[in-house]
């Protein structure tokens, strides 16, 4: 959580110094950036999650040296691999410049070098995500949160210092984030091989990818549809609109991932533990461990919602002191973050999911909301731009949580399903929603923006307390830390 807050932090920090050396456009094309280091997780083929589950397996069973050549031969493909993207996505450069963006006032070949860089950068970050995947199954996340805090403010501190002081164009920036993922890599793949353990043997095998080939191959399906209803939104965004609403579309996404940064360390703890309580066969304390850890942490996540929308205007004037932008921007805001909101309540039924090796029902949600999801957005994105498009967003994962938490609970835990969002989200989110109403009759009567956004932040911190404190888990927690002090 530590370390995934002060990525979140130092990203909000640093985008007033990157709108100011570069501009709102130029600003896109970083958005453009992260977008395509989102589809890069399509060429994962389900492979990062696949070795994720066998360590964590490992590590019950004893047979660790299998995993240890598993780690390797996936190695070997990531390298591979993403060079070998890289260099198709950096040569398509021209083509997407020409023919998918609409640029503005930025000339066609710096858009085109950005992109390339682009490429290069993302393809030097990507096997990044395999060796977070094997720290994650040993359960050394302090060692993958170390280096996250480390590389996140290497390339973000960095980036405004070049900007600043050495070059204020998208190649200085672009130069600078390939070399700060380069380095991300080495130390991820170095945390990796120490967790793990390594043989004097380590060879490439063929058959140690054949084994996890059937559950990789369900989530290599997951991923895909998976990127059609979380990337399609900014892709249709990039093709109907300008470079400036693309930049308006980034900002509100960057914050709105604070949520994200939240939930997904919860995610990397829960799902190796739901693995190795599958791995045991304990299936009452997979019960309880599922329904405590979904209300612990979305008794931190939605209170952190609630701020954020209530809060929006404010954080947004305080952020980025350009009325301009945030008058086009906060309704933005509030879409993506209900939206995301609800997308990050139905990240412990995916984790159970995968634990139980059960790819069918994930890829089976995905088809289904990509259905929806995709000629909603192209609709509302050709008649409202971004506004639409984050409307679309909502909607999705509205209809996530329903489809979702239903096929969920009629194949794994059956009969639970009702319990699980009664007991387990219903409290948290009541209480925040109660917090948020309260804190939202205050703002009015606030003074200035930063005591509305003091509003906002009160109100999460009381929905937040009073979460922990009404569940059993919370008021365990508590104990220990006065027992701790005394």
């Amino acid at each position: 959580m530590a370390s995934s807050g002060w990525t979140a932090l130092i990203g909000l920090l640093v985008v007033p110094w990157y709108i100011r050396y570069l501009g709102i456009e130029a600003y896109g094309m970083i958005g453009v950036h992260l977008t395509l280091q989102s589809l890069f997780v399509l060429l994962d083929l389900g492979l990062s999650p696949a070795v994720s589950r066998e360590v964590a397996r490992a590590g019950v069973s004893g047979h660790m040296a299998a995993a240890r050549r598993l780690v390797h031969s996936m190695s070997v493909l990531f390298v591979v691999g993403g060079c070998l993207v890289a260099a198709l996505l950096a040569a398509m450069a021209p083509w997407i410049a020409r023919n998918w963006l609409h640029a503005g006032s930025l000339p066609t070949g710096q858009v085109t070098l950005a992109l390339a860089l682009s490429a290069v950068t993302v393809g030097l970050r990507w096997p990044s995500t395999l060796y977070t995947g094997v720290l994650n199954g040993t359960r050394r996340i302090d060692l993958a949160s170390a280096i996250t805090i480390a590389t996140t403010t290497l390339g973000n501190g960095g980036a405004v210092a070049v900007l600043a002081f050495i070059e204020p164009s998208l190649r200085a920036f672009f130069l600078w984030q390939a070399a700060v993922g380069l380095l991300h890599s080495l130390a991820m793949r170095h945390a990796a091989r120490r967790a793990i353990g390594q043989d004097a043997t380590d060879r490439f095998d063929w058959t140690a990818i054949r084994s996890i080939w059937r559950f990789s191959a369900g989530m290599a399906g997951v991923a895909a549809t998976g990127i059609v209803f979380s990337q399609i939104d900014k892709v249709v965004l990039m093709r109907t609109a300008t470079l400036v609403q693309v930049g308006h579309y980034t900002i509100a996404t960057a914050l709105t991932s604070i949520l994200y940064r939240l939930i997904t360390p919860a995610f990397n703890v829960v799902y190796p533990q739901f693995c190795s309580l599958v791995e045991a066969g304990s299936e009452h304390e997979l019960s309880r461990q599922y329904h405590s850890s979904t209300r612990l942490f979305l008794s931190l996540i939605l209170p952190a919602a609630m701020c954020i929308v209530v809060g929006a205007p404010s954080i947004l004037t305080l952020w980025v002191h350009d009325p301009m932008i945030v008058q086009q921007t906060s309704l933005i805001v509030v879409l993506l973050c209900l939206g995301t909101a609800a997308h990050c309540i139905m990240y412990f039924p995916y984790a159970l999911q995968l634990a139980m090796g059960n790819t069918t029902l994930p890829l089976t949600i995905n088809l289904c909301l990509s259905l929806v999801f995709l000629p909603l957005v192209i609709v509302l994105a050709l008649a409202r731009g971004a506004f639409g498009v984050a409307a679309a967003w909502l909607v999705l994962h509205l209809c996530y949580v329903v489809l979702g938490t239903w096929l969920t609970h009629r194949h794994i835990l059956p009969g639970e399903g009702r319990r699980w969002a009664t007991k387990a989200v219903g409290p948290p989110l009541a209480i925040s929603v109660a917090f948020g109403f309260a804190a939202a009759a205050v703002i009015p009567i606030a003074g200035s923006d930063v005591m509305r956004l003091l509003v906002s932040l009160v109100g999460a911190a009381g929905a937040a307390a009073t979460n922990v404190l009404l569940m059993p888990e919370g008021r365990l927690l508590m104990r220990r830390a006065r027992a701790g002090l005394t």
